[in-house]
């Protein structure tokens, strides 16, 4: 169950928080899956999944969560609520690196962004200020 996901992950990093205070810390986040705590993976859609796998990482009290392409085959209605969960979590005092292919994705709240090509950045600096960088839009398929 989603409830048994999130406990897991309190007992294979023993210490810091108490289990039952990471276990609310999860739901703060992700409030739907509060709402379906007694649900089993295979009946979660993919958004619900997604929100479960970060807040099951989140459980094991780390310092710095990796989200690789947390967006990825989300359904665009599902997108807001977990860009939300994501940013509340940073505001918890945990530093997050999201690798993210799709630069519309990017959230609004990432203090830094960095454009790969390659192998090779050929960006580094605030969101917001990749747009005014032609090379850079051309490459990531922007307007130019």
């Amino acid at each position: 169950t989603v409830a048994e996901n999130i406990e897991i992950s309190t007992w294979t990093r023993p210490g810091g928080r108490p289990a039952a205070e990471r276990l609310e810390l999860a739901y703060r986040v992700f409030p739907a899956l509060r709402r379906h705590m007694a649900r089993k993976g295979p009946e979660m859609s993919g958004g619900e999944r997604k929100m479960l796998s970060i807040a099951r990482a989140l459980a094991l009290d780390a310092d710095m969560l990796l989200l690789d392409e947390p967006f990825e085959g989300l359904s665009p209605a599902i997108i807001p609520a977990v860009s939300e969960g994501i940013a509340s979590i940073t505001g918890l005092g945990h530093s997050i690196l999201i690798a993210e292919s799709n630069i519309y994705h990017v959230p609004e709240f990432a203090a830094r962004l960095y454009v790969i090509e390659r192998g090779e950045i050929i960006f580094a600096g605030r969101p917001g200020d990749v747009h005014a960088d032609r090379a850079v839009m051309r490459v990531i398929g922007g307007a130019a």
